[in-house]
């Protein structure tokens, strides 16, 4: 739990980084991102004994769906949470006060 914690700290300043280097105000996950993230969960915990439809787990929500377990290796997950791509956000520019800046 501790790694995967460290992996998502370290994206979300990477992510802040970017923001203040580029000077955006926002990033919105798109809704094509999310979802293709959720597909790659799934097909990976579809593969695991955690979704096998004989097995009953606290990973599991009531759909079914295993929930609280990252299906990757964790040097899989650094490497997916190394480095944000700013193409998976709608980013808003900061606004800016022209007196300000």
């Amino acid at each position: 739990m501790i790694f995967h914690s460290e992996a998502q700290v370290n994206y979300i300043v990477r992510c802040l980084a970017d923001m203040i280097n580029d000077r955006l105000g926002a990033l919105e996950c798109r809704e094509e991102s999310c979802d293709d993230y959720n597909r790659r969960v799934d097909a990976a915990h579809s593969q695991m004994v955690w979704s096998h439809p004989g097995m009953n787990n606290w990973y599991k929500n009531r759909a079914g769906r295993v929930v609280s377990i990252s299906p990757w290796r964790l040097v899989d997950y650094w490497h997916m949470t190394r480095n944000p791509d700013l193409t998976d956000y709608i980013a808003t520019p900061r606004f800016v006060d022209a007196e300000a800046d």
